[in-house]
């Protein structure tokens, strides 16, 4: 596919998630809160799972879903209910759209060089990325039990000194994963055929997104919420069917 073409898809994903999607912020279904792009970023891991099992090129919907996750993920961090210094009213606040705009324009970027690697002729890795769906499973369990295991020997301690913040921000474990999926995702145009390391590290990746499906979704997210049973559920659930997946695609290979 060719560059104007993946840049076009990409801005037709943020205008759609800025225009259209952002009528569905600030509403709620009960005690979850409504966020079409957080849907969308589940559905990217699905997408970037499947594309570098079978080294397929780029598709038409992954640069759209690129464009509206980085309209969608600033108001993750800003949006009412997350504990934040700072918070969003409504969705043409000066902040969010400026964090929308930088985070586009980086994506933007990454897949102008992206498609550029591959125009250089650059050599690319020829290593077929086939790996046994154990070893695929392993670091996603192993993940997840990771961070329930550390919050539970930690959660007697302020939060401050046990999760990261970034001016007062506190960034959670699933935006750093779905950060990861996103620039693997962005990298499409490059060609490069990916290893077994990047598979692995797409599984541990997809558990840092998943491990807090339900939790972000949460109208008031908090310690207590993320060790309910809601939470629990969701981590659960979403492991489940997503391991499932990888593993039939391993195994088709």
């Amino acid at each position: 596919m060719r560059l104007t073409k993946i840049l076009l898809l990409f801005g037709a994903g943020w205008c759609f998630s800025r225009i259209f999607l952002s009528f569905f912020r600030f509403q709620s279904l009960g005690e979850f809160a409504v966020l079409p792009g957080f849907y969308l970023a589940t559905l990217l891991i699905f997408i970037v799972t499947f594309r570098v099992t079978h080294l397929s090129g780029v598709d038409r919907i992954t640069p759209f879903i690129l464009g509206v996750c980085t309209d969608a993920l600033p108001f993750w961090f800003l949006r009412p209910g997350m504990g934040a210094p700072y918070t969003v009213s409504n969705t043409w606040d000066i902040g969010l759209v400026f964090s929308s705009v930088t985070l586009s324009l980086f994506f933007a970027g990454v897949l102008f060089f992206s498609d550029l690697f591959n125009k250089s002729g650059a050599k690319k890795s020829g290593i077929n990325p086939s790996l046994s769906p154990f070893w695929f499973s392993i670091p996603f369990i192993l993940t997840i039990l990771l961070f329930r295991t550390s919050y539970a020997l930690t959660k007697h301690l302020p939060n401050e000194e046990r999760s990261i913040f970034i001016q007062g921000f506190e960034v959670h474990h699933a935006n750093w994963g779905i950060l990861g999926i996103m620039i693997i995702a962005a990298l499409g145009p490059s060609g490069l055929r990916f290893n077994k390391i990047t598979l692995m590290l797409i599984s541990i990746l997809s558990a840092f997104f998943l491990d807090q499906f339900s939790y972000l979704q949460l109208n008031l997210v908090s310690d207590e919420a993320y060790e309910g049973l809601i939470s629990l559920a969701g981590a659960v659930f979403s492991g489940l069917v997503y391991m499932i997946y990888a593993n039939i695609l391993l195994k088709r290979r």
